[in-house]
């Protein structure tokens, strides 16, 4: 099972009570005022440190350190949407749907990018990591649907410009076909957070419930095949890595610089910005105690290029060999509740009741 320190340190983030800064517009001077409590500047390094530190794992093909950094990553996530709904839901002048934008880039797309690559994460943080992007997912269109112009008044606006976005160009944020392309992929983003939800419960009832694991021990099984490696070619080789690692740095470099440009392209203010505020520091310093544990853990564990590496993902070959046997007959329950201990599942191992 994970350590329980980061979901206490999230309950300790949640306590927090709710900062007065704000996403705003003033009419008057037609500035934009960010909320330095959701996406300042120590908010934003702590991400970014935590995302590098998960590609460094990626590159040397660590696991443990890729689940380091994507820990670290998701507990401040998870405090960070918290802050977002109450924002939303109570403060008729905060700008959400601009706020709701660039959280997305660097709270969900860039560490999401990491999970495609993770084959071997315990299923209980997997599956909460995968329910704090379904719920980002899901609310997307109570945001674009019911909050777009929520902060943003046209009329009283005195002539102000409207807020941009930057994808490789300026572009109006409230422009009719942009709001449009915003409210098209929020419903897509909702589907999909809906399938991922469901994923999430199936694999924390499949995986995570001895009892269900005994009854139904061929969907155990599946659920494992991407929980473990069973072949020594099925992790990533060093010419597919560099590969992979040049992609993750390519897609969140370019998420990185947008997010940056959008706000520059707004001036948006963004008062207080001192990694000394309680709302900056605590993220800043996840990022930088992450990027400490992955580098400690790469140092202290075989080079993917030395044989002791190389040995220790063929001996993940043995869960395989303990779901099944060789000639492909399904194995004892205990040795099976055995096997899935070795990979962190835990759980009652005594024999199952008899069938009828």
């Amino acid at each position: 099972m994970s350590s329980p320190l980061p979901l206490l340190f999230l309950l300790l983030l949640s306590s927090i009570p709710p900062s007065s800064a704000l996403t705003t517009h003033d009419p008057q001077t037609c500035t934009i005022t960010g909320d330095s409590d959701l996406y300042g500047i120590g908010i934003r390094i702590g991400f970014y440190l935590a995302y590098l530190s998960g590609v460094s794992a990626v590159c040397f093909q660590n696991w443990a350190a890729v689940h380091d950094a994507r820990k670290g990553v998701y507990t401040v996530n998870a405090a960070i949407l918290v802050a977002m709904i109450r924002d939303t839901a109570t403060q008729p002048a905060n700008m959400a749907a601009l706020e709701w934008y660039i959280l997305l880039q660097i709270a969900v797309f860039v560490p999401t990018s990491l999970s495609f690559v993770i084959s071997d994460e315990k299923p209980l943080t997997l599956a909460l990591c995968c329910m704090v992007d379904a719920t980002y997912a899901v609310l997307q269109p109570w945001v674009y649907f019911t909050r777009l112009g929520q902060g943003w008044d046209a009329d009283a606006g005195g002539g102000c410009p409207s807020p941009k976005v930057y994808i490789f160009t300026e572009i109006d944020f409230h422009s009719p076909a942009f709001t449009v392309f915003l409210k098209v992929m929020s419903v897509v983003s909702c589907v999909g957070g809906l399938f991922l939800f469901l994923w999430a419960f199936a694999l924390l009832i499949f995986c995570c419930m001895p009892a269900v694991r005994r009854r139904h021990p061929d969907w155990t099984a599946t659920m494992m095949e991407s929980m473990a490696e069973k072949k020594e070619g099925n992790y990533i080789l060093s010419g597919r890595n560099a590969w992979t690692t040049g992609g993750l740095l390519f897609f969140g470099l370019t998420l990185i610089g947008l997010t940056e440009k959008t706000l520059a392209v707004n001036d948006i203010s963004i008062p207080g910005t001192t990694v000394a505020s309680t709302g900056q520091l605590i993220p800043l310093l996840v990022g930088i105690l992450t990027t400490v544990s992955t580098g400690y853990t790469i140092a202290t564990q075989p080079l993917p290029w030395t044989r002791e590496h190389r040995a220790r993902f063929q001996s993940a070959g043995r869960i395989g060999g303990e779901l099944e046997g060789d000639g492909g007959e399904q194995v004892g329950g205990e040795q099976r509740e055995d096997a899935l201990e070795s990979v962190g599942f835990g759980g009652d191992t005594r024999p199952s009741a008899k069938k009828d």
